[in-house]
């Protein structure tokens, strides 16, 4: 997967984070949280189709601060 760069980062007003990411059209991400930064899950696939890509945390996630 080609590694993005973060382009924006947003706190919205339901307290989680939205980031922005750019890179190549037609990469994929995957978005990966760990709570002790050993052991990590896979929390999202992201599909760039245009050059630019959003994510948003999910609390239900359980983890903040997402690593890319």
């Amino acid at each position: 997967m080609a590694r993005p760069q973060i382009t924006r980062i947003q706190a919205q007003s339901d307290g989680t984070i939205r980031l922005t990411l750019g890179g190549q059209a037609g990469s994929r991400y995957a978005v990966e949280v760990s709570t002790d930064l050993y052991s990590w899950n896979e929390i999202a696939t992201l599909e760039n189709q245009t050059g630019t890509v959003d994510f948003t945390e999910n609390p239900a996630d359980g983890v903040k601060s997402p690593v890319l």
